[in-house]
């Protein structure tokens, strides 16, 4: 057990700790006296004895930087990617832990939803990340929305094989900048409108992102990822109900750019994926695991009444835009409905205190046929496959 130490009350393994960090203060105090009277041998022999005694490496620089460290990886914010000259911190770019604010809120989120190897989904970030950043496109974008540029930040999901990557407006060119809290708007409708315009505007680059990354990368302008499978655009992220279903469809179609106006026929396809039943199925097949109790309102609504739910807004947004007629096929279709289930981290309140939950969303993208972005395998129409074969 340690000893208190006389006279200050510490204990004395704290009081050790607060000697050494004297000792290595004194240190730097020497160096910094001694920096303009020594020699560079001199100055060298004095630090490496410095070392020794603190049994830890000292700074390389006397104004805080190590000159020998690796050079931190920055890139340009406003116009995608770069090597030099850049605005942002790619080191900055990191799991988004408020981002469940953002899904579940209006019309949610616009991203990016991947696939890849189980139990590489942090090497998989890294490398979507680094794919899609090149290939986001110059800002500020229509209206002057994102005049600071547009960052990718992953979402923390509780699968396997899966990655959620979320992509917004920048705030502002200072990482250090405090953000603006959502309870700040909440109840401003003409903020709160301007907000879903501005998100519908990011929404409309989402699709060009993934055309640009799959043409890239057939055409060996990108190397083949080792980890990252498949990269879907996603432009709303809604709950299970009729109503959002269709909402969801309309907003997503939208955001895609594909014109129907003037077509006497329009095929589509809805590809439906839930990857997350062990935290609650919204087929309503699933338990949760604390009790076996249902997953929630969600398992309300079946896989079939989804994919029916996304085909009937699909079938009107179609219609409402200007064709003649919208059908389903399975084969050879002109735009396709990707829909993803996500599960969402929620902090809830519980008899045993605090308890992190989950919460399901329902994540929509449309994509046309002339982007290059899905293709016709055995197993059904699926996104594009990036991964070298």
């Amino acid at each position: 057990m340690a000893r208190p130490c006389p006279d200050r009350g510490l204990e004395k393994a704290d009081f050790e700790r607060v000697f050494v960090d004297f000792e290595l203060a004194s240190t730097l105090a020497a160096l910094f006296l001694a920096h303009d009277t020594m020699d560079d041998d001199a100055l060298e022999a004095l630090r490496r004895e410095a070392e020794h005694e603190m049994r830890r490496k000292a700074p390389r620089a006397l104004d805080g930087t190590d000159l020998g460290a690796k050079r931190r990886k920055t890139f340009d914010a406003k116009g995608g990617g770069g090597d030099d000259g850049a605005e942002a911190d790619e080191s900055l770019e990191r799991f988004e832990y408020t981002a469940p604010t953002a899904i579940t809120n209006g019309l949610g989120c616009v991203g990016f939803v991947v696939t890849c190897s189980f139990m590489r989904e942090k090497s998989a970030t890294r490398e979507a990340t680094e794919m899609l950043r090149p290939r986001l496109p110059a800002t500020p974008l229509a209206n002057g929305v994102a005049p600071n540029g547009l960052r990718l930040n992953p979402v923390k999901m509780p699968g396997r094989g899966f990655l959620l990557i979320r992509m917004s407006e920048r705030d502002t060119n200072d990482p250090n900048a405090k953000k603006k809290d959502a309870k700040d708007d909440e109840g401003n409708e003409e903020t709160n409108g301007d907000e879903e315009k501005n998100r519908a505007i990011v929404a409309a680059e989402a699709v060009g992102v993934v055309s640009r990354t799959v043409a890239d990368v057939r055409a060996g302008k990108c190397p083949a990822p080792k980890f990252v499978e498949k990269i879907m655009p996603i432009a709303v992220t809604t709950g299970f109900e009729a109503e959002s279903l269709n909402a969801a469809a309309i907003a997503a179609l939208t955001a895609s750019g594909f014109d129907p106006s003037g077509s006497t026929n329009v095929s589509f396809a809805v590809v439906y994926h839930n990857r997350f039943k062990t935290q609650g199925d919204p087929t309503g097949k699933g338990k949760e695991a604390d009790g076996g109790k249902d997953a929630g309102a969600e398992s309300k609504h079946g896989r079939m009444e989804i994919i029916e739910g996304l085909a009937a807004g699909i079938r009107a947004a179609l219609t409402a835009a200007g064709a003649t007629t919208a059908t389903v096929d399975l084969k050879d279709p002109d735009v396709v409905v990707f829909a993803e289930v996500i599960s969402v981290p929620m902090a809830s309140e519980s008899k045993g205190g605090h308890k992190e939950r989950f919460t399901r969303r329902l994540a929509v993208g449309v994509v046309p046929k002339s982007t290059g972005a899905f293709e016709r395998r055995k197993k059904g129409i699926m996104a594009s496959s990036l991964k070298k074969k």
